[in-house]
């Protein structure tokens, strides 16, 4: 419990100073008055150092060089594994309706069947 309070006071303690060097700071008002102005310097004497360098003698010549370049060819996959496997999968989807779609079809032909045969039979009696 120590430890909170302490750990609460140095907040505290941080927030207070920290808002008095606000409130501070934003109660100035500063205006320069007198321009600024750098001191005069008087330099005599002084010498630079001198240097005796060797450079290396460098030619420089143009030469045309023909280098080969290697002919690449980047075969791209049609298909990724998981393209194909959806691909598959909205085909079994689509054949899978289709077939819904026949039976339904041969149900209604079937039905269509009967009736007809049924009113053959009526008319025969």
């Amino acid at each position: 419990m120590n430890g909170r309070i302490c750990n609460k006071r140095s907040r505290l303690v941080t927030f207070l100073s920290g808002a008095t060097l606000v409130l501070t700071l934003g109660a100035c008002d500063v205006d320069k008055t007198q321009q600024g102005k750098l001191p005069e310097v008087d330099v005599k004497g002084g010498q630079l150092p001198k240097f005796d360098v060797d450079v290396a003698d460098v030619e420089i010549k143009k030469k045309t060089v023909e280098v080969p370049v290697p002919d690449i060819e980047v075969k791209m996959p049609t298909d990724t594994p998981s393209e194909e496997a959806a691909k598959e999968a909205a085909q079994a989807r689509n054949e899978a309706a289709q077939a819904r779609a026949n039976a339904e079809e041969e149900k209604a032909e079937a039905r269509a069947a009967e009736e007809k045969a049924a009113a053959a039979e009526q008319r025969a009696q």
